[in-house]
């Protein structure tokens, strides 16, 4: 699909057409998002590496016994297809004794397969859950699962980039994360998450929607074995006394299993986020330090997702009409940027912001950036790609990137 024509994959309730769609209308009126189960989902199997013994599994929630249920494989670079802009909405069937299909399930798929721009609508279990294989998902949506929004097992090893991750009132965990079930110990796969806004509860009323939340430990739970990178992650609006459930302690300790530039926005400590309190004697748990996290009052400009990805397009841009707020840089003297970071929509510049090595400064097409005026030109606003930094700013014809005042009444 595209951004102006993206695929809709839902429930046969939904009266949303394709002429709705081809006119710009991704909602239809009066059809409740928050709807699941009334379908399965989408299930994808390929021929990829799996952290399964024997090397081939059958996928969990359809028919057994079938040859065309089976995933995984020796395939490097397998390739499934390309899958661009779909949003898939109100599945997550419950075949029985708890099994339910996921929105997107991904077996053993290889990192030839193309997957970017996936809205993931009300479904009755996990968001995506990824079997084993490698492949890389960029600008993923999940809103409203009653599960786990992002599931890893069986030695996944692609990388996840820039997710928005929105719960619901019977949401479970924003992440859950297990590692390997090969017992020979030959396939031991290391996943990377970058750039995630994980978002307790949607709408304006928060504490309200707080209080009719029915789950408590949404943070994560990583899980035996769990391997991987958790990068630039920013969890906000939860409940006080929400925590991690678990971090394995032996990945964690040997460095297999890393954290950094987590930011709790939350009035509680560190020690309520591990759960400390609520630990016996015997648990034996990664905690995450002043090393590995935050505790903040508000997001910081340029933490977590670009949410400016999913503006217009998805079903959850009608829920969230501010996807796409401007974004605030700068603190009116210099501020040093050492991290990756991506500018988009209508971006405040305020003094000097420098961009050192080893960090890129991305701005995606249509992005306005409008710099603050000073009175003593010494202090003008500017935006400084230092020996080392990158800057990759490509706009098109269609979408050219526009530096500008604070004055210009322009808008992205």
């Amino acid at each position: 699909g595209t951004a102006a024509l993206p695929i809709v994959l839902t429930t046969e309730y939904d009266p949303l057409t394709a002429e709705d769609v081809a006119a710009g209308t991704y909602v239809a009126d009066n059809f409740d998002l928050t709807i699941g189960g009334l379908w399965g989902g989408l299930i994808v199997l390929g021929d990829n590496v799996i952290g399964e013994d024997g090397g081939v599994e059958s996928i969990e929630g359809i028919v057994e016994g079938e040859s065309w249920t089976e995933y995984g494989g020796s395939e490097t670079n397998d390739s499934s297809g390309s899958m661009k802009y779909i949003s898939i909405r109100h599945g997550g069937a419950t075949i029985g004794n708890g099994d339910e299909i996921n929105g997107l399930t991904l077996g053993g798929v290889g990192n030839g397969t193309v997957i970017e721009n996936i809205e993931i609508v009300s479904n009755t279990d996990d968001g995506i859950e990824f079997f084993g294989g490698n492949v890389n998902v960029n600008n993923l949506l999940i809103y409203n699962q009653t599960d786990d929004a992002i599931d890893i097992d069986e030695a996944y090893s692609g990388t996840v980039t820039n997710s928005l991750v929105v719960l619901g009132a019977g949401s479970d965990n924003v992440f859950e994360i297990d590692g390997s079930e090969d017992s020979t110990g030959a396939v031991t796969g290391s996943y990377t998450i970058n750039n995630v806004t994980a978002v307790g509860v949607a709408g304006s009323n928060v504490e309200a929607a707080i209080s009719t939340q029915t789950q408590m430990d949404q943070y994560g739970h990583w899980k035996s074995g769990a391997t991987g990178a958790n990068n630039n992650v920013v969890f906000k609006d939860f409940a006080t006394g929400t925590y991690v459930e678990g971090i394995e302690s032996s990945t964690f300790n040997a460095g297999t299993l890393t954290f950094s530039n987590l930011d709790f926005v939350t009035s509680d400590d560190l020690a309520t986020v591990n759960s400390i309190s609520s630990r016996s004697a015997s648990d034996e748990l990664g905690e995450l330090t002043s090393t590995h996290a935050e505790i903040l009052a508000e997001q910081l400009a340029g933490t977590g997702a670009n949410t400016c990805a999913f503006s217009g397009w998805t079903a959850y841009s009608t829920v969230d009409t501010a996807l796409c707020g401007a974004q605030n840089i700068g603190d009116g003297t210099v501020t040093v940027i050492n991290e990756d970071i991506t500018w988009s929509g209508d971006v405040n510049l305020n003094g000097k912001v420098v961009v050192l090595s080893p960090a890129t400064l991305t701005i995606e097409p249509g992005t306005v950036v409008k710099a603050a005026f000073k009175a003593d030109p010494v202090d003008a606003s500017a935006i400084v790609i230092a020996r080392g930094g990158t800057i990759i700013a490509n706009g098109t014809a269609a979408l050219p990137i526009v530096l500008t005042t604070e004055y210009d009444p322009l808008t992205a």
